[in-house]
């Protein structure tokens, strides 16, 4: 580790200054492993811009933010803030450690990968936009149908799906990967919002995977799935007046060990199984794709 010019991080009952010398990882790595087990949130950020080391130990901490909410509280929640005359943005989630936290900096949503939306809804103001690189959205009960498909604030270039389907955005989405796993597959009609029509709405790759889940039955209603989406994605490339406002054709990736049956070929569709398409795009994006089990690391 580079020298550090007397850096603190505070803790909840201890304070640990680091002067001006070199630890070494090899020779004190329970020092170290204790330093971030203790480590608040807020002291995470500052201790990832001391070295390498340090910097990949908080991005992996950060690296898959889980259960995230946000709402907006009137400044007389907080005393601290009973001066302000604007409304408080706070954002709650879990870390990869399973460290629930409620913070009003949006700089640790920045710092993450891969975010999965819980299922209370997200109230901000609408002006507000936090960017993250991966968005993601299981299937639960808990979620309404109303809600369904609502990305909030969010601006994401990749838009992750597990067993369902609805999406009501005017952001632009690089790609959207929608998980078919069995006969509880929900989509909401209609399957794109009222604000899909915005000029600004595109989505340049769709990718639909069935997973070994479903059985012979389903995977037939997949392909209808599968095809009717892609058809209102296309569709939703144009204006009324038939001018394209986005990408000239929808990338279409169709993923299953069962070949699609029904679907129309073209340059912009293509078929892989999963063992092909996880080779194509690597295991850690594969992952990121399909494991919904449990928390990710890089």
């Amino acid at each position: 580790m580079t020298s550090v010019d007397r850096l603190r991080f505070t803790f909840s009952r201890l304070r640990v200054r680091l002067t001006p010398a070199v630890i070494d990882h090899l020779a004190f790595p329970h020092l170290v492993d204790l330093i971030f087990y203790y480590a608040p949130l807020s002291s995470l950020v500052l201790m990832g811009q001391t070295c390498r080391e340090w910097r990949k130990r908080v991005k992996a901490e950060l690296y898959h933010l889980r259960d995230f909410s946000a709402k907006r509280k009137p400044p007389w929640w907080n005393n601290k803030l009973s001066g302000s005359t604007s409304v408080i943005h706070h954002y709650q989630f879990t870390t990869v450690r399973g460290v629930s936290l409620q913070v009003t900096d949006t700089g640790y949503i920045r710092r993450c990968r891969v975010l999965d939306l819980g299922s209370r809804p997200i109230i901000v103001r609408p002006e507000r936009v936090l960017r993250v690189d991966t968005l993601r959205i299981s299937q639960t009960p808990l979620i309404s149908i109303n809600h369904m498909g609502r990305l909030g604030p969010f601006s994401c270039s990749r838009l992750v799906l597990d067993n369902h389907f609805a999406l009501n955005t005017r952001r632009e989405v690089r790609k959207l990967v929608v998980n078919y796993r069995n006969s509880n597959f929900r989509a909401r009609e209609p399957r794109l919002g009222p604000e899909c029509s915005n000029s600004s709405f595109k989505v340049h790759e769709f990718v639909f995977i069935v997973h070994p889940t479903a059985d012979t039955k389903t995977r037939g209603m997949a392909q209808y799935e599968a095809a009717g989406l892609f058809h209102k994605l296309s569709a939703s490339a144009r204006t009324a007046g038939g001018a394209y406002r986005g990408p000239r054709k929808v990338i279409f990736t169709f993923v299953s060990n069962t070949p699609p049956s029904t679907m129309v070929s073209g340059k912009n569709i293509r078929y892989r199984t999963l063992k092909m398409y996880r080779a194509e795009i690597g295991e850690e994006e594969f992952k990121i794709e399909t494991n919904f089990d449990g928390p990710l690391s890089p």
